[in-house]
């Protein structure tokens, strides 16, 4: 995967009428990793444009989630063989539409009005976060063409400017915001105020985005221990680490690495520390946001 961009926050339309968020992990050649979000619909929903409607099926995001729309849509998925589970992947001849993030934020730009609210939060984090368009994608239901008024402006911050925009909205004085993980436990609680903010009226969230790929034991989808057993101990996360605000948090951690497949831990990971982690072990990798484990994280009180 190293100099390959990712494309996790893609969003993909399926022939069979799901509407999907691409997830940036490693994959079996020729299929792609994603999130079933929508399906195509009729009818009263609030996610309408661009000529058809949308329907959400996922109740939650985190592990549980993924799981409860998995059985919601039914035997569609795949037999991972490395993992020994069913994985929502599409082969890329199932795909009718794929939409990168860079080019939905181009489109988005071009396309809404010049005082909009949402466009005036897009270049106040330009301005104030002191980053460039070029270091941005888009993804979610503004990224479809299917947003309404109370949807959040969902960002991609590829590189680098992650740790501007984590300064940034750790910078901003909007109190702590709080997410259920979908199963991960995080104690004392998770504070996504690092990632979350109210500008001009509308939610913006960001999610950083690797230009190249960022996580070393992962590097090949073949060479990825498969998880065995559960990991229960004390590790000490060395504060900074920028694989922490990249999907997925990837961070070195003494003789351990520590992969989460639930973004909103990446703010933890990334303030470091001596961390209490309960996760699937595969290798010397502990991982965080498993469905078959989602696992615990106690910080430094």
């Amino acid at each position: 995967m190293r100099g390959e961009p990712s494309l996790h926050g893609a969003i993909i339309y399926t022939v069979d009428g799901i509407v999907g968020q691409v997830q940036g992990v490693p994959s079996p050649p020729g299929l792609l990793a994603y999130l079933p979000k929508y399906v195509l619909c009729s009818g009263g929903t609030p996610w309408r444009g661009m000529g058809y409607s949308l329907c959400r099926e996922i109740p939650h995001y985190g592990p549980r989630g993924l799981a409860s729309v998995m059985r919601r849509l039914g035997a569609r998925w795949r037999m991972d063989p490395l993992y020994g589970v069913e994985m929502p992947y599409a082969s890329l001849y199932e795909v009718a539409r794929l939409t990168r993030p860079w080019e939905a934020l181009e489109a988005f730009a071009s396309r809404a009005p010049g005082g909009s609210r949402p466009v005036e939060a897009l270049y106040t984090v330009v301005k104030e976060a002191r980053v460039s368009l070029e270091d941005l994608g888009l993804t979610g239901s503004y990224a479809m063409g299917v947003f309404h008024s109370s949807s959040d402006l969902d960002l991609i911050a590829y590189g680098g400017s992650s740790q501007r925009l984590y300064d940034y909205f750790s910078g901003l004085s909007g109190g702590p915001s709080r997410e259920y993980l979908g199963g991960v436990v995080l104690e004392p609680y998770v504070d996504i105020s690092w990632r979350r903010a109210r500008l001009h009226g509308v939610s913006v969230t960001w999610t950083g985005v690797p230009r190249v790929w960022h996580c070393p034991p992962l590097e090949s989808y073949y060479s990825i221990p498969t998880p065995a057993r559960v990991f229960r101990g004390s590790l000490r996360v060395e504060p900074g680490q920028e694989g922490a605000l990249l999907y997925p948090p990837c961070v070195e951690a003494g003789d351990y690495w520590v992969v989460s497949y639930e973004y909103n831990l990446g703010g933890a990971l990334y303030m470091g520390g001596r961390i209490y982690v309960e996760g699937l072990l595969g290798g010397s990798v502990v991982y965080l946001g498993a469905r078959e484990y989602p696992g615990r994280v106690r910080l430094p009180s």
